[in-house]
């Protein structure tokens, strides 16, 4: 972790922008896992200024037996992922999107607890097709986002 202190980060509003994706499938609990990684994020990563994970979780009404959505209802997570990114905005980065047992999840990085709560309920608001739970916890190292690198 102490590389970190040494470690020269941009402003995060200059971190605004096209991000590259990897995609990476394995398992999880014996179900398929498909894990879409920020690999953008690996040069921002333990930032200073987003030192909060916020976790957004919808769980599929009707998952296939091995979990994953159906047709129809990726579209509408589609949507509700759009949804996502337009409310994190500047206020933080997604760097992970999770899809497994029945629910998608997407990990960001934010900059407090307040910001991380403001935004969950921004995009509870705004979606009428699922339910939108959410997680906040301090993660200065970007653990979680680490585990996936």
């Amino acid at each position: 972790m102490s590389w970190f202190r040494n470690k020269k980060f941009p402003a995060i509003e200059d971190l605004a922008g096209e991000d590259q994706w990897m995609v990476a499938q394995g398992e999880h609990d014996g179900r398929p896992m498909l894990v879409r990684v920020n690999t953008s994020a690996k040069a921002y990563a333990g930032h200073p200024g987003l030192p909060v994970r916020l976790g957004i979780a919808v769980p599929f009404h009707a998952p296939r037996a091995d979990g994953m959505p159906e047709k129809a209802e990726s579209q509408q997570l589609g949507a509700i992922e759009d949804r996502v990114f337009e409310v994190l905005g500047t206020g933080g980065r997604v760097v992970l999107v999770i899809t497994t047992g029945g629910m998608r999840e997407f990990v960001s990085y934010v900059r407090s607890r307040e910001i991380a709560a403001e935004l969950a309920q921004a995009v509870k608001a705004a979606t009428t097709t699922h339910e939108v739970q959410h997680y906040v916890d301090d993660d200065p190292a970007w653990k979680v986002y680490q585990q996936f690198v």
